[in-house]
């Protein structure tokens, strides 16, 4: 498991050509148009929780390169904590999960991969993991339905029902993760349920963007990005592990992550990047936000490393920051500290 990402990497990735590195520059956010991903995004017991990671940063960010920092949230930049901590949380869902399965190789670069089906995209939304590219179906039903070489930690499935245009795989003994596979989407959950939701979704049916008109302002305001963080409930919302991961967390026992803003009912945080500097951006939704909170999450989210701008419009939020690489390094290093 990763514990951080590798700065420099991190601001090369838009240089080396990534997916959507474009789209997430401050000078787009606020445009009006909802992120790619949001197809994806499901509705379950009445939130969602949800980590997007283009391919290219959660690629890098399991190389195995030593860097610099622990991975210590509480010492992060509050504008970084989401986005960073999700990645974490993305990176050893998906490896555990597709080893299990034998197709580790999606994530590998093309030169490196022993499949021809790769990954662009990956999201994790309310436990289901969404790892989205070119998926060779046949290869996939070949590598998930053979016998593991590792018997110990691989897992052989067998065929299932068919839900929509995705063919179903499950384990023949043991408890893993469920797949469906379709030719643009690999999904992984802890059951058949959380399959079906996001192929409800996807399908139209349960979008979250269209059952909670907020959670359409926040991520139009702050959903683009290389990593995006977010979640919308009318009553707040619990961060879903990846499958295999254990028991969800609460939100309301997340200090770490979330800090002044554990009242809000709906978070959304992005970070991209040009070639020289990391872009971040945040958007918060609360019932109602008096004199006191806001001087508090002033005072949250103050730095050392560079200035951030924030915005109360009655009871919504925004703030915005950009680092250089420099400040970059400061922000997420595990010596940091925060005024």
């Amino acid at each position: 498991m990763v514990n951080n990402i590798d700065r420099r990497q991190f601001l090369q990735v838009s240089g080396a050509g990534a997916v959507g590195a474009m789209t997430g520059c401050l000078d787009s956010l606020g445009g009006g148009e909802l992120p790619m991903y949001e197809q994806y995004l499901a509705v379950d017991n009445e939130q969602v929780f949800f980590v997007y990671a283009d391919y290219e940063v959660l690629n890098d960010s399991d190389n195995g390169e030593e860097s610099s920092g622990d991975g210590n949230i509480e010492n992060l930049d509050p504008l970084l904590a989401g986005p960073i901590s999700g990645i974490v949380l993305v990176t050893f869902g998906v490896s555990f999960t597709l080893a299990a399965g034998g197709l580790d190789g999606l994530l590998d670069s093309q030169e490196e991969s022993s499949l021809d089906s790769q990954a662009t995209q990956v999201l994790l939304v309310n436990g289901t993991l969404v790892i989205i590219g070119d998926m060779d179906t046949d290869e996939i039903a070949g590598r998930l339905t053979e016998e593991p070489e590792n018997e110990f930690f691989g897992t052989q499935y067998e065929v299932g029902d068919e839900i929509g245009e995705y063919t179903l795989y499950t384990p023949i003994d043991g408890e893993a993760s469920v797949f469906g596979v379709g030719e643009n989407e690999l999904l992984a959950a802890e059951d058949q349920n959380g399959i079906e939701t996001v192929v409800d979704a996807i399908d139209g049916n349960g979008r979250a963007a269209d059952e909670f008109d907020e959670l359409k302002w926040l991520l139009e305001t702050a959903g683009e990005g290389l990593i995006t963080y977010g979640g919308y409930g009318p009553d707040g919302f619990e961060v879903s592990d990846s499958p295999g991961d254990g028991d969800n967390e609460s939100v309301e026992d997340s200090d770490d992550t979330l800090g002044s803003l554990n009242d809000a009912n709906g978070v959304v945080n992005s970070i991209s990047s040009t070639e020289e500097t990391v872009d971040a951006i945040l958007a918060a939704s609360f019932d109602g936000l008096n004199d006191n909170q806001r001087s508090q999450i002033e005072t949250d989210f103050e730095s050392d490393q560079t200035d951030v701008a924030i915005e109360f419009d009655g009871n919504r939020m925004t703030a915005t920051a950009t680092y250089d690489e420099a400040t970059f390094e400061e922000a997420t290093a595990s010596d940091s500290t925060n005024t």
